[in-house]
């Protein structure tokens, strides 16, 4: 088969349309699932060939563990779906032993192409065209009732390149219209965490609206040909209702003309008001994106070679245009989780994560997440608290719909005692990001620290039931029950929890709070001597739950010397609430600057309405 990169393809008494996913047969249209569609498209990449079953497996689960059976069984799925007899196949043939073919010829029904210059167009003039679609819908439907905010979800890209290493390029598209969207301060946009959760999902559109609480999907595919690139976009009401699609064929490194394109036609002709908000994208080079692309994807797939690798793909980018401050930021955050992770020594990896995200704010200050990330360096590492309020209230001004700036807002808001801002931020952000359970915890520690128990426990029995394996939410209900005084229910949470040292935690102060005064008194001493210096803030709280003040501060300090950066959040810690009455606990909030915090001024965003 010639390649090419077409919109449809004619296949015997078939035509697949590859922009809208749907196959046409005796004039009836049909979307297919996601992964029949992959198989569909893979046995027409290669056709006439066989391809082999493992190679199905590759190219269909992209990475998923799957036998043999599931293969069948999805050959037989997309048999039924595109009308295609199993007992006596005229479009998919069984070549036994080997795989399975097309039998009719495939013939491509080519669509014309225009040119445009830069790459990062695409994006901001996807981004212009799917808000200015969406608005026009809301226009049109202006009066009607409606539970949901105007929102929209963007379902990772299909990656359709003939080089699966191309995934990169469809996962950066899909993260920065996301990105781009989430500037428009109408639109909520939900999470990169929540969307992606639907990668390689056969779930219909209705479900994963109705699970991502959104009016709206954005779906499509992204396939690079050498030097073309073919973006396919969809919009999708929640009721499956298809609003707007597009395709768009352009030279790799020649986008630039794109977004102006787009944004002229579309807006003078449905909703010329929205042109003056469009999003703003930076102009870079080609090569250049192409890198910050690939930084990203690695820096979402995490771990120490992730990272790195995350690490040089930035420094390539920068090398290329030293002055994309996108890059910068990114850098940054890789910089943020070697550190945290500890890659990267402390002092070191907090003054890479510190430059580079000063410098990225240098040239460009509308980048909300170099603003968050600086005022978490700013809280944690430095105990400056003016400068990070000052660095988050910018980051919520620039993009009050990015969840990670409400989590860093809300882990702001806790650390300096404002636990009901606390909330209010951490629940705005879930509702952004449904499906990440780190906000969903950090809300229920906020309940949890503020004595609203029954709220906490709701939270975290919500959190098991999205992941029952979820260790911390395990953890932070049995912490629930000691707070409360039910100690054998606190040892019975525990069962499926993981990180060790904060079970056996638990399990000191249930043991004492019992009254198992030999047992509790063994569990600690082996306590301490195992996890104390790595975790000296744990041991803190088990000394002053067992009420040896003495002991407890001692750890503290030492907490205090090495600057552990859970140290903030010693104000707002219930577990240590026993030592709050010694003159040491005030000369120790004024060590790190919160005994007399400065005024909070950061307000919590309205929520989308």
């Amino acid at each position: 088969m010639t390649k090419t990169l077409a919109d449809r393809y004619q296949i015997g008494g078939l035509i697949l349309d590859t922009g809208l996913r749907t196959v046409e047969r005796d004039g009836k249209r049909a979307t297919l699932p996601k992964l029949s569609y992959r198989m569909l498209l893979c046995l027409l990449r290669r056709a006439p060939k066989v391809v082999s079953i493992d190679e199905l497996m590759d190219a269909v689960w992209q990475g998923v563990v799957v036998n043999q059976e599931t293969v069948v069984q999805r050959i037989r799925l997309l048999r039924e779906a595109i009308g295609d007899d199993g007992r006596n196949p005229t479009i998919i043939e069984a070549v036994r032993g080997h795989g399975y073919r097309l039998r009719p010829d495939v013939v491509p029904l080519l669509a014309g192409s225009r040119s445009s210059k830069r790459l990062t167009w695409l994006v901001a003039g996807m981004a212009v065209v799917v808000v200015i679609a969406i608005s026009a819908l809301l226009a049109l439907s202006k009066g009607k009732p409606s539970d949901l905010p105007l929102s929209v979800a963007v379902l990772p890209f299909v990656n359709l390149s003939p080089d699966p290493l191309q995934e990169y390029l469809a996962e950066g598209l899909t993260v920065e219209l996301s990105s781009l969207l989430t500037r428009m301060p109408e639109l909520k946009v939900v999470a990169r965490t929540s969307s992606f959760s639907f990668k390689n999902s056969d779930a219909r559109i209705g479900e994963i609206a109705s699970t991502l609480n959104v009016t709206h999907v954005l779906e499509g595919s992204v396939r690079k040909n050498g030097n073309d690139v073919r973006v396919t976009a969809q919009l999708i009401s929640a009721d499956e209702f298809n609003i707007w699609s597009r395709t768009y064929d352009r030279p790799f490194d020649n986008l630039l003309e794109l977004q102006a394109e787009i944004a002229t036609s579309i807006a003078r002709s449905i909703a010329p008001t929205l042109a003056s908000r469009s999003p703003r994208t930076l102009e870079t080079d080609s090569e250049a994106y192409a890198y910050y692309l690939r930084g990203r994807y690695l820096d979402n797939l995490k771990g120490a070679e992730n990272w790195e690798k995350a690490v040089q793909a930035y420094k390539r980018a920068l090398e290329i245009d030293p002055s994309y401050a996108p890059a910068w930021a990114g850098l940054s955050l890789t910089y943020y989780y070697q550190t945290t992770n500890g890659i990267l020594v402390p002092d070191s990896g907090v003054g890479l994560t510190r430059e580079a995200a000063e410098r990225a704010l240098e040239l460009d200050g509308s980048q909300a997440d170099a603003l968050a990330t600086l005022s978490l360096i700013k809280s944690t590492y430095d105990w400056d608290w003016p400068g990070a309020l000052d660095a988050i209230r910018q980051a919520l001004a620039l993009e009050s719909g990015n969840s990670n700036v409400l989590n860093r807002a809300g882990s702001l808001a806790f650390s300096m005692g404002r636990l009901d801002d606390a909330v209010e931020f951490y629940r705005q952000a879930i509702a952004l990001d449904p499906l990440n359970m780190s906000p969903q915890n950090a809300v229920a520690i906020a309940y949890l620290s503020s004595g609203r128990f029954a709220e906490g426990r709701a939270a975290l029995r919500a959190l098991r039931e999205l992941n029952p394996e979820y260790p911390w939410a395990h953890i932070n209900l049995a912490r629930i029950c000691l707070l409360e005084g039910r100690f054998d229910e606190a040892l019975e949470e525990l069962a499926l929890s993981h990180p060790r040292e904060w079970h056996d935690s638990v399990v000191v102060m249930a043991a004492h709070s019992l009254e198992q005064t030999a047992r509790a008194e063994s569990l600690a001493r082996a306590f301490h001597n195992r996890y104390g210096d790595d975790f000296p803030l744990l041991s803190a709280e088990i000394h002053a739950w067992r009420g040896q003040d003495e002991l407890a501060f001692a750890r503290l300090y030492q907490a205090l010397h090495k600057r552990d950066s859970g140290l903030i959040y010693i104000r707002s810690n219930p577990f240590l609430e026993p030592l709050a009455q010694d003159e040491r606990w005030a000369e120790l909030l004024d060590r790190i600057g919160l005994l007399d915090p400065p005024d909070w001024t950061v307000p919590v965003p309205e929520a989308a309405n």
